[in-house]
């Protein structure tokens, strides 16, 4: 079983995976380049399935992050793949990802870990 800290780890790379490719990409640009969006959603999918498995009293520790909606989203783009909204998926990518990855590195901080 995977701890907290490689679960965090896993989520703190996904997103920087998701900030390195998506960066400044226009939304036409994401919208029309299927290899993009199709990455940026299995990389959110991962930092779901990541937040979906961290012990809820860890959770609790760090309430201002949105634990739930990000394993929502997971949920979403999983069962629900044949009806991706790209505008959505955009708008997760380029505000969403960059506020929880801040989030996951303070979180990081806090508990002492290297989170690369």
């Amino acid at each position: 079983m995977k701890s907290a800290l490689h679960r965090i780890s896993d989520m703190v790379k996904e997103c920087q995976f998701i900030i390195d490719s998506i960066g400044t990409v226009s939304f036409e640009e994401f919208a029309d380049n299927p290899l993009l969006w199709h990455s940026a959603a299995m990389a959110i999918a991962i930092i779901g399935e990541a937040a979906r498995g961290i012990p809820d009293d860890f959770k609790g520790q760090y309430d201002h992050t949105p634990w739930k909606s990000i394993v929502a989203m997971r949920n979403i783009l999983i069962h629900e793949y044949f009806n991706i909204d790209l505008v959505a998926l955009y708008n997760t990518c380029t505000t969403d990802i960059p506020k929880l990855y801040r989030d996951l590195k303070a979180i990081c901080k806090a508990e002492g870990w290297e989170c690369e």
